[in-house]
């Protein structure tokens, strides 16, 4: 003898059956809500942080030849520099080009002991992050979007990139830095701290076969103070120097600039391609940050580029 139990639903009242399609769907929405369509992928992987970097790089490039404009290649010390400051604003929660001691890209570059010119672009976004193309994606279009951003990403005078990211333990904040830079086989060198009044010496060398020096423009700002998260918070562009006061030009070029003053203070070893000059930096007797900006022009073109920055930074 035996008896059997049929779970067939027309022996559950309608009312039961209800209820539990209720509390199903509700289960099942639950779980869709928490599980996104795409996980977003973990750039603390040292392989995925590689694989993002390349897909950043393509994705660059690809900007960069719809507006007819040559490629970059990857610069492992200008991405080195990028890391550094996505991780400082993701473990001091902030988003600026300042740092909280107040320096900024160029500043923070020279004291890793570059001095080829630098510009940087920023982006952050906190929730959702899609999958690694999706995310790339969408850091990109908002880069291109900023006027300023896209400047600097479609500047024919950046040869390179370095690209750093920073990621939430979560997966769901992200932090991309940016850094182009002009790499043209120079190499340049200046003191970063200096006395009021005090000359220093700043010497390079470049391809003379390529370039010549047209000029040497000294810029200044205050000295960098430390930054509160309040006035990091409040979204700015930034630029090299506040104000530029002079150019210093080879001995014997005749150059002369309407802008500033001008005095033919830079010696040059034209065969090598090698350049001394040493400014006193004493602008309007103030402490600061003093700005040095080489500026070369290739001798087939008549528009100079930035070359090169040195920062110093000049106490009392």
């Amino acid at each position: 003898m035996y008896c059997s139990m049929s779970l067939r639903p027309a022996y559950f009242p309608a009312s039961l059956q209800r209820a539990i399609a209720c509390l199903l769907a509700g289960a099942l929405a639950l779980l869709l809500a928490a599980a996104p369509a795409h996980a977003a992928v973990d750039l603390n992987e040292p392989d995925n942080y590689r694989l993002a970097q390349d897909i950043m790089l393509r994705l660059v490039n690809e900007a960069r030849v719809r507006e007819g404009v040559a490629r970059v290649g990857f610069d492992a010390q200008a991405a080195q520099a990028a890391k550094a400051h996505a991780d400082d604003m993701l473990a001091h929660d902030y988003f600026s080009h300042w740092g909280l001691d107040g320096r900024k890209p160029t500043r923070r570059w020279n004291l890793m002991g570059c001095y080829d010119a630098v510009a940087e672009n920023i982006y952050y976004k906190k929730g959702a992050l899609g999958d690694i193309d999706t995310m790339l994606e969408d850091a990109m279009q908002t880069l291109l979007a900023s006027p300023g951003h896209r400047k600097t990403m479609l500047n024919p005078d950046y040869t390179d990139v370095g690209i750093g990211f920073a990621m939430s333990e979560s997966g769901r904040e992200l932090l991309v830095a940016q850094e182009f830079v002009t790499r043209l086989g120079g190499a340049y060198y200046c003191p970063l701290y200096a006395r009021l009044g005090e000359k220093i010496e700043l010497i390079g060398r470049y391809d003379s076969a390529l370039f010549e020096l047209e000029a040497v423009v000294l810029g200044y700002e205050e000295l960098p103070s430390p930054k509160k998260k309040l006035w990091l918070a409040k979204v700015r562009s930034y630029a090299d120097a506040e104000v530029r006061y002079a150019a210093l030009t080879p001995v014997g070029s005749g150059r002369i600039y309407s802008e500033y003053p001008t005095s033919p203070e830079v010696e040059l070893d034209k065969v090598g391609g090698y350049f001394k000059c040493s400014p006193r930096l004493d602008y309007k007797k103030k402490p600061g940050t003093y700005y040095l900006f080489v500026w070369l022009r290739a001798r087939e073109m008549d528009k100079p580029f930035l070359a090169a920055v040195a920062t110093v930074e000049v106490e009392n």
